[in-house]
């Protein structure tokens, strides 16, 4: 018997291996840049790891056999594949930038113009305990004041709603009290949280003068195109709310945006992404809740008052399925492989 229990330790020693606190950081190939929201994915889909403002991503731990495959996904990167054993081994990575999709033709107005809309594609889903069960997209038209710089409306003109049904019901059985304070209908990026509208007004202001004391950043310019990286919160930062007897501890906030232009401009965005992480707890239960809201460029308009008025006087805020035609087909790039696995394998087209 003794011999037998050796032999499995061993063998578990030799298969399973912990991250511990190694970290790994990535790096654009063609310029060094560092790249952040980079996300490492295991083949269920659970976010194992997202790069911060300096692209380093420090792991957590896992057990995982040394030959998992692991997915190094970035929307804007060559998707990368590698078992986990190559992942603690290499300390440093370099991505591929993956080609990017030009921005329609510009329409401006005779007159000057005082409003935008930004038209593209969104996506959204949540994590609970590791496990996604709830995602989100569609096709969404977003307007700007550009005298005020305030997002004024937003029209969602078609979208899919999915849902891991079994897993949620098994949730609200297990973690009633605090399930039950979470919505599964997601909606898309809000743009309450875009620097270039709410944080960066005066654009004579360095980047680094926006940031208070608990807040980190930075910006990256070249080669035409130029992005921007706030973490509000971070694992060596996080923040605490309690609320009707809800614990709620924020440790990673982090929102993400590209511009086709050196200068960041909300008339030339690209792309928003945002990644929010925090653990609730309630009367003894807990959960772990992650966040992924996507937003990618299409077409940018300028408007006058009168067509500003006319194209908004009838706004869909609702996330349903309601599609006339297979609008994401020309997205998938866009979605994680382990999330796509869940979302068309495990998950219900929520149908109103």
């Amino acid at each position: 018997m003794k011999l037998g229990r050796n032999f499995l330790l061993i063998l578990i020693t030799i298969f399973v291996v912990r991250i511990g606190y190694a970290q790994a950081q990535f790096f654009n190939k063609d310029n060094g840049v560092p790249i952040s929201n980079v996300k490492i994915f295991n083949q269920e889909g659970k976010i194992l790891g997202i790069s911060n403002y300096k692209g380093i991503i420090k792991s957590e731990t896992y057990n995982l056999s040394s030959s998992d495959t692991l997915t190094i996904f970035h929307t804007d990167f060559v998707l990368k594949s590698l078992p986990y054993e190559e992942l603690l081994a290499q300390k440093k990575f370099f991505l591929t930038p993956s080609y990017m999709k030009n921005l329609e033709q510009v329409i401006i107005t005779a007159e000057k113009p005082r409003y935008l809309r930004v038209t593209g594609y969104f996506l959204s889903y949540q994590l609970i305990d590791n496990k996604a069960q709830s995602f989100a997209d569609g096709m969404i038209e977003y307007y700007i004041d550009l005298k005020r710089n305030k997002l004024k409306k937003y029209n969602i003109k078609s979208s899919r709603l999915f849902k891991n049904t079994d897993y949620l019901q098994e949730l609200k059985r297990n973690k009633p009290k605090v399930t039950n304070l979470l919505g599964t209908n997601i909606l898309p990026f809000s743009f309450d949280e875009e620097v270039m509208l709410n944080e960066w007004e005066d654009k004579d202001v360095e980047f680094r003068e926006i940031l208070d004391g608990s807040e980190v950043g930075t910006v990256q310019r070249g080669g035409n195109k130029s992005e921007l990286t706030i973490e509000y919160h971070t694992p060596e930062n996080p923040r605490t709310i309690s609320l009707l007897g809800l614990k709620t501890s924020v440790d990673h906030h982090l929102v993400r945006e590209e511009f086709k232009s050196n200068n960041p401009n909300i008339e030339k965005l690209g792309s928003v992404s945002k990644y929010y992480s925090s653990q609730m707890k309630k009367k003894g239960e807990e959960i772990d809740y992650e966040l992924e809201q996507d937003f990618f460029v299409s077409k940018i308009e300028y408007l006058n008052k009168e067509q500003f008025t006319s194209a908004t006087e009838e706004l869909n805020h609702e996330v349903i399925s309601h599609f006339s035609s297979d609008f994401w087909k020309d997205y998938q790039d866009n979605i994680p492989p382990g999330i796509k696995n869940v979302l068309y394998n495990n998950m219900e087209l929520i149908e109103m």
